[in-house]
Order: structure tokens, then sequence, then C-alpha cells
């Protein structure tokens, strides 16, 4: 990659509307505490052909100096049409195909890179899975030195790869929550950069997230009618809505596609926000607070109450006449099952979660027969393992040479398997 240094990125808050230092570690502005966005020098934009990651897109990224850029070759996923059977065009962005199995590496890759050209080489987290991961990966490979408090019970094995690549793996006594407030103090307190995908703690990872609608509109130009993505943060939906508003803005895309977003029903805080039309983040917290996060589900990502990035999405979900849709357990595992089948695609059930939200979508007439949508599948299925053993596990029976080929017959003939 050519280094050249850009001085087109302007910080600024999204409430008292300031121009802030975009050389300074920004969390919140710090005038009104509001949410920090960036601008961009639209004239000059460029979108590029190489390097082969998120970076082509380096003119819509908040780095000044690309010689600091952190990058294992994030982004340009496959959108692959789906063979599953539908009335319109299922197209499947599969982010699984990032270095670490995930979306996360898309904003982990800015994130990093932010806090090398800061000068800052301590990096911290709170995380069960994705977004610890990539932590530990981004900052190996930067040399940094990188922190994960995981809350109490996380297993070792979603631990063990954050281990491999030398992070300290805090267990911390306490929820994801209460592990996600330490972590902003200790931060504070012992000059680490926090890498949260979350736009309230880390506003330059929330633009990794943009790059997803620019590789869309490359592959579908103005072609793809909604988007749907699986809600945790709600950060990654807000981000692609972000991007699209960008390519409009540089005149590029004509319209940006509906955006939906898909959560567990029994944590459905924005869906009943959604519906009652109080999308305000006081009101999100209260729905919050009034929902069980204690309750067993395979979708352990998506397992949040309250979204910290979900105003902001509720937002962009009311802009483009967007859906909340929630999904239960029983439809993640059938959606898991029929991309496996249909698609060739081993996917974690927070991605299954968003092919489910899309097929209930679709059987509720919201999306239409003949609309294109993009299913955003956030993370490989191969990191589950454990949890997808456990809901798809048969008995597994011995076989001599008879009774396997009696076996092998009726499989290839039809009799089994369909």
């Amino acid at each position: 990659m050519d280094v050249t240094t850009q001085e087109r990125v302007e910080a600024y808050c999204g409430t008292c509307k300031r121009s802030l230092p975009s050389k300074s570690y920004l969390i919140r502005c710090p005038h009104c505490r509001g949410l920090i966005y960036f601008r961009y020098d639209w004239d000059h934009v460029q979108l590029r052909e190489k390097p082969n990651s998120i970076w082509r897109f380096s003119d819509l990224l908040p780095i000044q100096q690309l010689e600091h850029i952190v990058s294992l070759g994030e982004g340009s996923t496959p959108l692959i049409r789906s063979n599953l059977k539908q009335e319109g065009t299922l197209f499947l962005k599969n982010e699984a195909q990032n270095p670490t199995g995930s979306v996360k590496d898309r904003a982990m890759s800015v994130g990093i890179s932010k806090a090398r050209e800061l000068g800052i080489s301590r990096v911290m987290n709170a995380s069960t899975g994705s977004a610890g991961l990539s932590t530990a990966a981004y900052a190996a490979r930067a040399g940094m030195r990188s922190a994960i408090i995981v809350p109490r019970g996380a297993p070792f094995e979603r631990v063990a790869a954050m281990v491999a690549f030398g992070a300290l793996v805090l267990p911390f006594d306490g929820t994801i929550w209460e592990a996600l407030r330490f972590c902003e103090q200790a931060a504070g307190e012992l000059g680490a950069f926090q890498s949260a995908t979350l736009r309230p703690v880390n506003p330059y990872q929330n633009e990794g997230s943009k790059t997803i609608a620019y590789e869309l509109w490359e592959e579908q130009p103005d072609q793809i009618d909604w988007v749907v993505a699986p809600r945790g943060s709600a950060g990654i939906l807000a981000g692609i809505a972000h991007g699209f508003e960008d390519l409009r803005r540089l005149g590029l895309a004509q319209r940006m596609p509906r955006m939906a977003a898909v959560e567990l029903a029994h944590l459905n805080s924005m869906e009943q926000a959604w519906r009652a039309g109080e999308t305000n983040e006081e009101n999100l917290r209260r729905l919050a607070l009034t929902l069980d996060e204690g309750q067993p589900t395979i979708a352990v990502k998506l397992a949040h109450a309250y979204p910290d990035d979900g105003e902001e999405a509720l937002s962009v979900i009311a802009q483009s006449d967007g859906a909340v849709v929630s999904v239960n357990d029983l439809e993640i595992t059938e959606a898991l099952r029929s991309v496996a089948r249909a698609d060739g695609l081993f996917i974690e059930p927070s991605s299954a979660a968003a092919l489910a939200g899309y097929s209930k979508l679709v059987s509720r007439h919201t999306i239409q027969p003949g609309e294109r949508v993009a299913v955003i599948l956030t993370g490989s299925g191969f990191r589950e393992m454990k949890v997808i053993a456990s809901i798809l596990e048969e008995p597994m029976s011995l076989y001599g040479e008879t009774s396997a080929r009696d076996r092998l017959q009726r499989f290839f003939a039809g009799a089994e398997g369909e």
C-alpha cells in the first residue's frame, strides 16, 4: 500500500455540531457528551480497487496517516445468491470470511489502526466472543498488549484463541454489562484504548461497518431493496445505513435500502420500542430492564436486552421505512440447518437469527415478492461448535460393510436424508 497522508477527516459532535480535534482520542463530545461522527472531503473521495481489504475505502475511514493501518485482509467478503426457495432474490453477505471469522474484524481494523495513530499501545475490551477475539488478533498484529475482560461463566472454548494471540484474559465476577463498565473505567485509568464496537464507547470502530454498504453497492448498485442484520448492540445496521448515506452524498447511490434489525424474542426491546414509537435511549433502557437476560439461548452473541446503538439504529430504520422483528431459538435452528443444506454455509446461531428474521418478514408480507434482499451473516459456525453440536447432535451408530453399503444405497437413492 502506498503511504500517503490524509488531512481530510473532521470529527464532530452529532448533538451540539461542534467540530472536534481529529488527532485527539475521542470517546464522547467533551462539551455536551454527545456521540462523535466524522466528515470527509467529499470532493476528493475515491473508491479504489486495491488493496483487497476495507482500506481501499480509506478516504471514508477516520485514519489520517495510512502508515498506521493494521490489516489482516478484512472485508471484500462474498455476496452469494442463495439457493433457498423464496419469491424474491436473496443474497447472503458472508462475513464469516473475515480473518477471525466475524464481521467485527472490519471495526477492529479501524479501531486498532486509530490506536496506533494516536500512539496508544494498550488495548482493552469486555467481551464473551467475537469482539474480544478480534481485539486480540489485531492487537497481536500491531504488536500491542491487549486485555480482554470476560464475564463470569464464559466457557474456555470462547477465550482459547484470545489466549493464543497473547491477550490477558481476565475473568470478571459480574455480567457482561458490569464487565463493560469496569473496562471503561479501567481503560481510562490505565491509558488504554477501549476497542468496544459501540459508538458511545468507540466512535472510530463504528465506521468500519460502513464498508459493507460500499461492497453491496459495488456488486448490486441500487438493486438491493432490503438489508437485514442481527441485532447485538445494533451498531452494524446503523453503520451500514451510514455507508449508504455516504454513497448518496457522493452521487453514487440513488437511494438507501430499507433496513431491518432482527433480535431475540425474549430480549426484544427494540421491537417493542419501534412498535410503540418510543425510540429514544431512555425508553430503550426502561424496556431492557423488564427483560430477562438470564434466559438460555443458542444465540449468545445477541443476548443483550439493551442495544447501546439502538437509538441510532431505530432512527435509520425509521428513515428507510424499515422494520424490527424478533425470532426464537427454534426458528434460528431451522434457519441454520436450511442455509447449510441449501448453500453450503455453516454460520453461527446469531447469523442464523438474521436469516430467520428474513423468513418472518417474508411470511408477514413486509418483504414483498420480487424484492432483492441482502442478509448479513455476521460470523462462522466453526467458532460455535459446542453450541451447534448440542442442537444438531444425533445418535451415531456403527456399521459393518454390509449394513454400510445398504445404508449408502438407500441414501443415494433418495430414500433418506431429505
